[in-house]
């Protein structure tokens, strides 16, 4: 009896184990039912009916809880056409984004930055192209809208400066070709080849005259250049005469000069200030004051003195301080120095101190003179010679 007791129970635990294994079989069939296809359906359908209603933003988010299923990724797309429609560049951009590279997701990425370039919306798709790849198709729908400016520092950080100089060649030929050489010298600032610096050479060739280009060219250290008018001879019955300068230096088109002679005679007490304001005003015509640079980054002032610095630099080892006055600078009272003359024009004129900036004197026999008495004033400018234009 027992054993026959044991066998029925026996029968009923397994009944019961196998009700037990069939209803948790039975419930994750459910769950996984409702988990990955009743759930899922309701958010798509969900989604879809956001789309219906024109509540892209929120049916995209709801998606992007999903399986990216090729159903969902259509939708996901359907939601960023309609925003792109929308003009909402800038989210149809950051949901592209969340998707894998894909061709249609690129092809929608430029759209974007395409978009808002041509509606003048730069700094927002700017802040988008943080890749190259969309960085180069920015700066290319730059250049197609004329935003060059623009387009030429993003090529280059892009590694594309052979674009840059093929543009900037392309433009400012046409330019050139037809007689707007101011413009073509603008666009060649960007450039950076050969065939750039050749090409503003013919530029500065056209506004200088062929003449003055050539005379500029070759224009070097230790050359006299003749600049602007000042009295010099003592008798202003004739006029003002030209100015001498020495070339001390040139950088490209651009040289340091001072003046040959002394021109005037000064105190030291508001020397720069007579300089920067009579003598620039008299010695200069408005065309070439054009030409002339800030003599110091950061001051407005034009004319300046040289430096005892500058006269280590660019001295002669012999003769490193010697230098003539005018037979005006005579007349005004500039402190001569022993028995020391040169010859200017058919005069002979006695050597004279003059002024450095930190107001203390250069002599002609190399050593300092005492400042009550050496009044001599030799200006020292930096002139632009590209800027000279042919006629003016």
């Amino acid at each position: 009896m027992e054993e026959k007791e044991i066998r029925e129970e026996a029968k009923k635990i397994r009944r019961r184990s196998s009700v037990f294994i069939g209803m948790t079989y039975i419930a994750c069939m459910v769950f996984f039912a409702v988990s990955f296809i009743v759930y899922p359906a309701w958010k798509q359908d969900m989604a879809g009916k956001l789309i219906r209603e024109g509540d892209y933003e929120s049916a995209y988010t709801i998606l992007c809880e999903l399986s990216n299923t090729d159903a969902v990724f259509e939708m996901k797309l359907a939601c960023i056409n309609a925003m792109i429609v929308s003009e909402e560049y800038v989210k149809a951009f950051q949901c592209l984004e969340k998707l894998e590279e894909h061709t249609e997701v690129v092809i929608r990425k430029n759209h974007c930055i395409n978009a808002l370039v041509d509606a003048g919306r730069y700094d927002e798709a700017d802040a988008l192209c943080k890749q190259n790849r969309y960085k180069y198709n920015y700066a290319v729908r730059l250049l197609e809208v004329e935003e060059y400016e623009m387009a030429y520092p993003i090529l280059m950080q892009t590694g594309n400066g052979d674009m840059v100089n093929k543009n900037v060649y392309e433009r400012a030929s046409l330019l050139l070709d037809s007689g707007d050489y101011e413009a073509a010298i603008e666009v060649l600032k960007y450039g950076y080849n050969p065939a750039c610096e050749v090409l503003l050479d013919r530029c500065y060739c056209e506004r200088m005259g062929e003449e003055m280009y050539a005379y500029f060219k070759d224009l070097s250290a230790g050359d006299i250049y003749t600049f602007g008018r000042y009295e010099q001879d003592g008798d202003p019955l004739n006029g003002e005469e030209d100015i001498e300068w020495i070339v001390l230096k040139k950088n490209g088109w651009s040289v340091d000069l001072v003046s040959r002679y002394v021109l005037d005679s000064r105190a030291y007490d508001r020397l720069e200030e007579w300089l920067n304001d009579m003598f620039y005003q008299q010695a200069f015509t408005e065309e070439e004051k054009n030409l002339i640079l800030d003599f110091q980054k950061g001051s407005d002032d034009k004319i300046g003195l040289l430096s005892r610095e500058d006269l280590r630099q660019y001295g002669d080892e012999e003769e490193e301080y010697i230098c003539a006055m005018t037979e005006y600078a005579l007349k005004q009272g500039s402190y001569t120095v022993g028995s020391r003359f040169a010859t200017i024009g058919d005069d002979k004129v006695p050597m004279v101190c003059w002024w450095l900036c930190d107001g203390t004197v250069a002599g002609a026999d190399g050593e300092e003179c005492d400042a009550m008495y050496c009044l001599g004033v030799r200006p020292a400018i930096h002139v632009d010679l590209s800027l000279y234009e042919r006629g003016k």
